[in-house]
């Protein structure tokens, strides 16, 4: 979890990520976590603004650029796999994006000389019908969310991500790892 504040009383939760099956959460150092600036590669394999563009990336485009440097896992496979079912559908025609949101990331050092990234994705679903009379249907979470169960010119759903990825000191192994991920659904429309 990360929180953010300007004085006690101000506290504010920003980004909740669980560590995804068979990850492990990185040592942080005992004298505190110092935050590292976005842009900054500060000694690291990758800046974090890089990685969180890298992770959005790997994310929407299987044959990602990123691929190499962001191994499968759990999450990975998950995104991909409803990706596949939503887009089998005889009816409609789906985009993915997975885009970072705003300044809302943080990055912080580990105990090893790497960081720890916490950030914001939105994650966007657009389905359009092929042809006229095609419809594209909600289920029901959806639906309360858009106001309506079916669209015949666009659905678009909003799900947002939080991740949170290891990016490992320059001159180590040069992979990013994403170890904690959740979506929750956020918005829906229909059209």
């Amino acid at each position: 979890n990360t929180m953010s504040y300007k004085n006690p009383a101000m506290d504010k939760l920003i980004e909740a990520a669980p560590l995804l099956p068979g990850a492990t959460f990185p040592g942080t150092p005992k004298s505190g976590a110092e935050q590292i600036a976005l842009d900054d590669k500060a000694g690291l394999a990758v800046s974090p603004k890089d990685a969180i563009a890298g992770v959005a990336d790997r994310l929407s485009n299987a044959n990602s650029a990123w691929k190499g440097r962001i191994p499968d896992n759990a999450y990975i496979k998950d995104t991909f796999g409803y990706q596949s079912d939503i887009a089998k559908a005889a009816d409609a025609t789906f985009t993915f994006k997975h885009t970072p949101v705003g300044n809302e990331a943080t990055a912080f050092r580990a105990a090893d000389g790497g960081a720890i990234v916490i950030a914001p994705l939105d994650f966007t679903v657009e389905g359009t019908p092929k042809a006229s009379g095609d419809k594209v249907t909600l289920q029901d979470d959806a639906a309360a969310l858009a106001g309506g169960k079916e669209a015949t010119k666009k659905a678009t759903l909003t799900f947002r991500e939080s991740v949170m990825l290891y990016l490992p000191k320059d001159g180590g192994p040069q992979q990013v790892t994403l170890i904690g991920a959740t979506r929750n659904l956020s918005g829906a429309s229909v059209s």
